[in-house]
């Protein structure tokens, strides 16, 4: 009895440090900045990154770039802080970012392109270039209609990643100054 009762203590110290240690991994990344509803790991794609940053690109199937070529902003949630999930509409809205060129692409859950009959997988500085006033400002529609500028997916939630490709020093220095794209969530069903 006493060997099971030292052994259970052992299994109950164990999980507690293992839990305490993933808490701490999940909720602390170094290079993490939050912008509106988007965030981004200035770490992703350098030599800084840790080993569960590199883990997780890897799940995510994210090939990512050095800063200095492309800096990546995700976002799981709209702008008032409500998950994306494909029974809702959504509307981005923006301007131009201080990039070279930048794209704004959706991922399904699974973290991959979601299939559509447009096989539209992407809105980008030039396909918005019809859609852009005067000013610069541009908005596209976010839905599981084939005539979305973005396709969700048939239900289920999504995320939404915004990649700044040769970035300004701007991107890099103060990401939390840029004006990214708002995401308003419209009717759901």
């Amino acid at each position: 009895m006493k060997r099971f009762l030292i052994g259970f203590c052992a299994v109950l110290i164990g999980l507690a440090i293992g839990l305490g240690s993933l808490r701490y991994v999940l909720t602390s990344v170094s290079g993490k900045v939050t912008n509106g509803p988007w965030t981004t790991d200035l770490t992703t794609g350098g030599e800084n990154a840790s080993a569960y940053t590199r883990a997780k690109l890897a799940v995510q199937a994210l090939l990512a770039m050095t800063q200095d070529q492309a800096i990546y902003f995700i976002a799981e949630n709209d702008s008032h802080g409500d998950p994306l999930t494909a029974e809702c509409n959504y509307t981005l809205a923006g301007g131009d970012l201080p990039t070279r060129w930048w794209s704004i692409t959706m991922y399904a859950a699974d973290y991959f392109f979601v299939p559509n009959e447009q096989k539209r997988y992407a809105i980008s500085k030039s396909s918005l270039q019809s859609k852009t006033d005067a000013k610069g400002n541009w908005s596209a529609l976010v839905s599981n209609q084939s005539d979305a500028d973005l396709v969700s997916p048939k239900s289920g939630p999504f995320s939404l990643i915004v990649r700044h490709y040769i970035p300004e020093a701007v991107v890099s220095e103060n990401p939390e100054s840029l004006t990214l794209p708002t995401i308003t969530k419209g009717a759901c069903k």
